[in-house]
């Protein structure tokens, strides 16, 4: 069963936008991914006539009986976790089999409304979508769905579709192009930021998890994620520089997504801070002081809580601010980068994606990871993630899950 990269996308605000026609929701589901389908099976729950979770799963490879009954079951059961839905629609985004009698995708179409029927989730309405053409499901008609279809400039043209482009929202042609990565970095120089890279790297091998060197580095983070901009060249080589170390990296996720405290306590808790002497040579600007840390947890609870973010085995969600300006950071870190430092700004993207239940943005950063550096251990692990099909447990409340930048649509 193949069900990743895997995209659902949290249920729309109060005021969304109407969908009134097929050519609407079709128009819809780019802007809810952020890229164009291709090769997929897209589900949207329902709630009355309300749209809700948009659900997205690559085409399985295999078409045998058991594996399409398993993906339709597997893709209904993530579905129903939209705790509200009370039916769906349902979408196949392919370029083969249209030509057949009866064409290639009505067989996985049958599996697939049968598992959402089984899941208490009927489908209501579904359609194909091809290159050039798209088709209700179903519909013999030929006054509603002349063979092969509809020209699909009549989804572009919809009035859902232009409203939603008025509104700022923009589709990308692919995951990866969707990712949004600068292709340079306006002010620095990157032979001044490989030297600084490896001169503080230097400096600091050995010394990043004594506790005072680890809570000054979280504090140049943290300034940095909060600040809104882009950090100075020597900072930049500094942080770059502390990703070599893999409990700073770490910490960096859930200081992301919780704030300080809940980093640095989750790193002493979880015993990561064991360097005998500190680090010296901080970039300048850091100053001396060290960000004040009052506990008001025992180790135990912030290294559990700690690993539970990580592997997103909480429904509590991270702070989404925090997630979306800490992408933008580490977007131009990973542009700018080179070696560990690099492979680990990727991973950190790639599992921030996962967070905000991106799988297809995920996979795509996370390939390009294991394409420079095929042993880095973290991408592999959230490789392997992202293939199993699990998400983090916050992404299936939509009063948890990340509330995404594009409008929404009812």
């Amino acid at each position: 069963m193949d069900t990743t990269p895997l995209d659902p996308e949290p249920a729309p605000p109060p005021d969304p936008f109407k969908a009134k026609q097929a050519q609407d929701i079709l128009g819809y589901i780019p802007h809810a991914l952020g890229f164009v389908p291709a090769e997929s099976a897209v589900l949207i729950s329902l709630t009355g006539r309300r749209l809700g979770a948009t659900l997205r799963l690559d085409l399985p490879r295999h078409r045998d009986a058991d594996t399409l009954t398993g993906f339709a079951d597997a893709a209904a059961g993530y579905l129903r976790r939209h705790r509200a839905a009370d039916s769906s629609l349902l979408v196949i985004y392919t370029a083969a089999g249209w030509d057949g009698t009866p064409p290639a995708y009505a067989v996985l179409a049958h599996h697939l409304l049968a598992g959402l029927a089984r899941a208490g989730l009927p489908v209501r309405d579904g359609w194909v979508v091809g290159p050039r053409h798209w088709r209700g499901l179903y519909c013999t008609d030929p006054q509603c769905c002349p063979d092969p279809g509809h020209s699909t400039d009549r989804i572009a043209e919809s009035v859902l579709n232009a409203e939603m482009i008025y509104r700022g929202s923009q589709v990308a042609a692919s995951p990866e192009a969707a990712l949004g990565l600068p292709e340079a970095v306006p002010g620095w120089d990157r032979e001044r930021l490989r030297t600084g890279v490896a001169e503080f790297a230097g400096n600091f091998t050995g010394n990043w998890t004594h506790p005072d060197t680890f809570r000054r580095t979280l504090g140049c983070w943290e300034r940095e994620v909060t600040g809104g901009g882009l950090p100075e060249q020597d900072m930049a080589a500094f942080l770059l520089a502390s990703l070599e170390c893999t409990g700073v990296r770490d910490a960096l996720v859930v200081q992301v997504c919780l704030g300080f405290d809940a980093a640095y306590g989750g790193a002493l808790g979880s015993g990561l801070l064991t360097a005998p002497r500190p680090g010296t040579g901080f970039p300048a600007g850091t100053g001396t002081g060290l960000p004040e840390w009052e506990p008001d947890r025992s180790p135990g609870e912030y290294g559990s809580g700690f690993a539970r973010i990580l592997t997103g085995s909480t429904a509590s969600p991270p702070d989404w601010g925090r997630v979306d300006a800490a992408a933008k950071l580490l977007a131009s870190l990973y542009t700018a980068a080179e070696a560990t430092p690099r492979a680990a700004c990727g991973t950190i993207l790639a599992w921030l994606e996962w967070a905000r239940a991106r799988g297809s943005r995920a996979q795509s950063m996370v390939d390009a990871v294991l394409g420079e550096c095929a042993d880095y251990r973290l991408a592999v692990l959230i490789h392997g993630l992202l293939a199993s099909g699990v998400l983090p447990e916050w992404s299936f409340d939509p009063d948890t899950a990340w509330p995404g930048t594009a409008p929404r649509a009812a």
